[in-house]
């Protein structure tokens, strides 16, 4: 099972030796918060070898900035 944990916390296991070779998925849903109104929610999980670790991003243009940190991992994003 998944692992849920902070952003800051997702970009430092990102940056570790062991996980360099680990792969990176990008999803993002839509929801509806407690007014009604739509947003996107990306979820970022991270699979190395013994672990795996999901990070959860509310907010577009901070997922935006993660996923360009994120430029040069193995990533794959499912739509």
């Amino acid at each position: 099972m998944a692992q849920k944990i902070e952003l800051k916390e997702f970009l430092e296991l990102v940056k570790k030796e062991h996980a360099a070779k680990a792969l990176i998925t990008i999803k993002t849903n839509k929801k509806i918060n407690a007014r009604g109104k739509t947003f996107k929610q990306t979820k970022f999980k991270l699979r190395s070898s013994k672990h795996k670790y999901t990070a959860i991003v509310d907010s577009a243009n901070r997922a935006k900035q993660v996923k360009d940190i994120l430029a040069d991992k193995n990533i794959k994003e499912i739509k």
